[in-house]
């Protein structure tokens, strides 16, 4: 695939690739809870990708990398609903403060913005 998106980018055009994060803190725990993967898998994806893993086929496929991070997904189960103005700030509070407390490469996430090498 990568090969093939290189004759679509122009010379100075940057790629970007987002891809869940295989070493997530959600993902780990439900691996601990003997949850199987097959009951929180998204069906569309076929295979994961580290940092490492994906920064090894980048640089295979002629890319170099310009930046990366992780993000952080919301999900729809992960939204409050209620009609009580204080509890949804309260859990937007807790929920922001969660983020801060969790080390950047724990997040659901991961992408990279890359060009083609020169």
């Amino acid at each position: 695939m990568l090969y093939g998106i290189k004759r679509f980018l122009k010379k100075d055009g940057i790629l970007i690739i987002t891809t869940p994060n295989p070493w997530s803190k959600k993902r780990l725990k439900l691996i601990k809870s003997n949850k199987l993967e097959d009951k929180w898998l998204n069906k569309e994806h076929t295979c994961w990708f580290s940092f490492g893993t994906l920064k090894q086929l980048l640089d295979r496929s002629g890319f170099e990398k310009l930046f990366y991070e992780y993000y952080v997904r919301d999900s729809r189960e992960e939204y409050f609903h209620s009609n009580n103005i204080c509890l949804k700030k309260t859990k937007n509070i807790l929920k922001n403060l969660r983020i801060k407390l969790t080390k950047t490469r724990n997040y659901s996430g991961l992408f990279f913005v890359c060009k083609l090498k020169s």
